[in-house]
């Protein structure tokens, strides 16, 4: 090597540039003891956002930190706290004195999110890393009574957390007046927050006070809001870039249109705007709104009964910088609105999610025409989907990096092999299932035709997706039995989650083998464990070095006619 690519790769603000980029901590592990300069970068990425994915890990974190001669500053390091529990994972036994000696030791955090106010976190434990960090920029707390949050965010209300951008607040009896007093005592001592989560009913006089009290504000989210508050929002909050409510009723029954024709107009540009409303009636305001919304590049519409082909056109024509969108039981919406999708956005569309929204195989078949850089997509229970549009979108889109969807069998079956005949592509994340499966009785027929998945075409898929990181097929596989199963995981190298329903169960040594692959973290089987393996699993779960977790159901031995 020469001495100018030697000295490039100890460059500090490179090396930082080129860690940045790393997705998964054993890259880092890799790399950890090439070079003094490499150990102490990486060793402060790694100590940034502790995740703790079993027990064990979080025990081995408080045995460093309180190491009385640690080779690193490590409590220094810790940027991000989450205590939030992971799905499926045993979460760690944190006791009230770790807790308060984390936080009594990690002062330099800029993030803490909580998910539960339950014993270790009482209000008072929750306030010590308030008062011991001030350089926090970001508060989540749990859903919670008003008298712990008052007591937990009592450092916030006392000046001590100045550097304050997001505050995240929730109560389980929604008390907005309670609820408002304390976010106005909030406001008035961290004046720089611009991003709010307030878990309200926005009335005129919550309004008025969210913009009084938060002039600064560039995102914020309640769970509904009246038509007179909803202007007063719009009108105060000039720096908006997001939104995320719910429309209330007297919106949604509003006979006087007017003052809602004035809200679209007085709309701020934003970047993001997700919308629910649960009516059957579309807000007359959007059709103003929407023509101003040039700089929009996420739309998320939910319960939208009420959305028309002729308004979801327009949002479509005008928007000219979207680039995602969410579509969620919006049951009006026709073919037509998917054409105009296709034709206005083509190439712009990156991420699509539909889910009981009108998508039939004409519209996807346009999507898959002209939306060639779509990166992610998401189709749930549209049943007009099959397998022709479907196969277009693995043929057209290639540049694809995550597919979920839940189709019937023989659809799943078609993708799959559409999937394998048009690779190798850009697929990293695949998500598909059967929305009916629920561990058939049945015998199940197999045929050349690829009506049923099987062991053949899940092995295709490996092939041709050799970078695939996650990989969900939650449907019957036919023919695949365990050893092929285990050579089929082995050729993803990159595969890092599993979840699989083995064809017949699994026995300890496939167990055994799976734990040598040298990056696959986590695996869900649904059944298909012997109960030799099963043992097994619950017996070394602390010594495995992967998360194994089995969903058991009543197991049939499925047979091929």
């Amino acid at each position: 090597m020469s001495e100018i690519s030697r000295l490039a790769l100890l460059d500090t603000d490179l090396l930082h540039i080129i860690f940045d980029n790393f997705k998964r901590q054993d890259d880092m592990f890799i790399s950890l003891l090439v070079h003094p300069v490499w150990t102490q970068i990486l060793i402060r990425k790694l100590w940034k956002e502790p995740v703790w994915k079993s027990p064990s890990s979080y025990q081995k974190f408080l045995k460093t930190l309180r190491s009385s001669s640690p080779f690193f500053p490590y409590a220094e390091m810790v940027r991000h706290l989450n205590f939030v529990p992971l799905p499926y994972r045993p979460h760690p036994l944190f006791t009230r004195k770790d807790i308060r000696f984390i936080a009594d030791r990690c002062k330099c955090l800029t993030k803490l999110r909580v998910g539960w106010m339950m014993d270790p976190f009482d209000s008072y434990t929750f306030c010590k890393f308030l008062v011991n960090s001030p350089n926090l920029a970001s508060i989540s707390c749990p859903d919670c009574t008003m008298e712990w949050l008052a007591k937990a965010l009592g450092p916030a209300m006392s000046g001590h957390c100045k550097n304050l951008r997001h505050l995240e607040v929730k109560n389980w009896v929604h008390e907005s007046g309670e609820t408002c007093a304390l976010l106005e005592r909030v406001a008035g001592n961290c004046g720089g927050i611009i991003s709010l989560y307030a878990h309200l009913l926005v009335t005129e006089e919550i309004a008025l006070m969210l913009v009084k009290s938060f002039p600064n504000l560039k995102y914020f989210r309640c769970h509904s809001v009246t038509s007179s508050a909803l202007l007063i929002l719009i009108r105060g909050f000039q720096k908006l870039k997001g939104l995320h409510l719910t429309l209330d009723k007297d919106i949604q029954d509003q006979k006087n249109d007017t003052e809602l024709v004035e809200i679209g107009k007085k709309f701020p540009l934003l970047d993001s705007f997700q919308l629910s409303i649960g009516n059957d009636k579309f807000p007359p305001f959007a059709l103003t709104w929407i023509q101003n919304q040039h700089y929009l590049q996420h739309l998320e519409l939910s319960l939208c009964d009420g959305l028309t082909d002729d308004s979801f056109i327009s949002i479509v024509k005008h928007c000219s910088n979207l680039e995602s969108i969410q579509l969620k039981w919006c049951s009006r919406l026709t073919v037509l609105s998917y054409k105009a999708l296709a034709q206005y956005r083509n190439t712009r569309l990156r991420q699509l999610r539909v889910l009981r929204s009108g998508l039939n195989d004409i519209g996807l078949a346009k999507i898959a025409r002209h939306c060639s850089r779509l990166s992610k997509l998401n189709i749930d229970q549209c049943p007009e989907v099959t397998r022709e549009s479907l196969m277009m979108i693995a043929k057209n889109c290639r540049k694809l990096v995550k597919l979920t969807g839940g189709f019937s069998q023989q659809t799943l079956a078609s993708l799959g092999c559409s999937l394998s005949s048009h690779g190798p592509g850009n697929l990293q994340v695949l998500k598909l299932r059967d929305p009916s499966y629920r561990g058939s009785e049945k015998n199940i027929t197999s045929n050349r035709n690829f009506d049923h998945f099987d062991g053949k075409l899940l092995g295709q898929l490996a092939c041709n997706y050799p970078q695939l990181r996650k990989l969900v097929i939650r449907c019957t596989i036919n023919e695949l039995l365990p050893d092929k199963l285990v050579q089929i995981i082995f050729s993803l190298r990159n595969l890092e989650e599993l979840f699989i329903t083995p064809f017949e169960p699994l026995d300890v040594e496939h167990i055994m083998k799976l734990e040598l692959h040298p990056k696959l973290k986590e695996i869900m089987l649904l059944g298909g464990c012997s109960g030799d393996a099963e043992r097994y699993i619950e017996q070394h779960r602390n010594g495995l070095k992967m998360f194994i977790k089995v969903i058991k159901h009543d197991y049939k031995m499925y047979t091929i006619k």
